[in-house]
């Protein structure tokens, strides 16, 4: 969800209908995706959207996860998870003093964002640790939204893998500073994504 893309696909918040959208263009082709987005609240432009977005939801051939946030009992609408091939997990993050994020922490009867989509059960990761970094902001391939939904040939080339979605757009300010980002703050999708590559190569230091 970048700046290019809300240029081309509009206002945010976008309407649900461009998730949906999303969800179709990708197929059967990923192993999971999961969607660092809050919807906790209906639709801005009403029920229907949100109903588009469901029915999306429910067609999908793979595991969709979506964001909570269990600090503030910020939860999806129920209604989006009514699907079994749909969950959420927890994207909260642990900021140190300084602003720095440098830790990853979540309870461990609570499954985390990060955790599900690696496939790793609790007790198999530890509460908490320091974040092993896969490298600086950039590290991960990005795509902007609006081309996946125009280029067929694009959404192929996520066979296979682990999809995720959410902001890197300047004006939305979803970004931290890490203790490597050579003075970029990272997106929290991005930081979310390192915990994944983390949890599924089985790197972890725990503290």
């Amino acid at each position: 969800i970048d700046d290019e893309s809300i240029g081309k696909i509009g206002q945010w918040p976008w309407p649900r209908a461009e998730y949906a959208k999303l969800l179709v263009a990708l197929s059967d082709g990923p192993q999971k995706v999961g969607i660092d987005v809050l919807f906790a609240e209906q639709s801005r432009v009403g029920k229907r959207d949100d109903d588009e977005f469901v029915r999306s939801l429910e067609a999908s051939s793979y595991l969709v996860v979506l964001a909570s946030r269990n600090a503030d009992g910020v939860k999806p609408l129920a209604e989006l998870l009514e699907s079994n091939r749909v969950t959420s997990g927890d994207v909260s993050l642990l900021v140190d003093p300084d602003g720095v994020v440098r830790r990853f922490v979540f309870d461990q009867t609570e499954g985390s964002f990060a955790q599900i989509l690696a496939e790793r059960r609790s007790d198999m990761i530890p509460s908490s640790g320091r974040i092993v970094w896969a490298g600086p902001p950039g590290t991960f391939r990005r795509v902007p939204f609006w081309r996946v939904l125009e280029d067929e040939k694009l959404a192929e080339t996520f066979e296979n893998k682990i999809v995720l979605v959410g902001s890197t757009a300047t004006d939305l300010h979803d970004e931290q500073r890490t203790a490597i980002d050579r003075g970029n703050a990272m997106p929290g999708v991005e930081i979310q994504a390192n915990l994944v590559n983390m949890f599924a190569s089985g790197a972890s230091y725990s503290e």
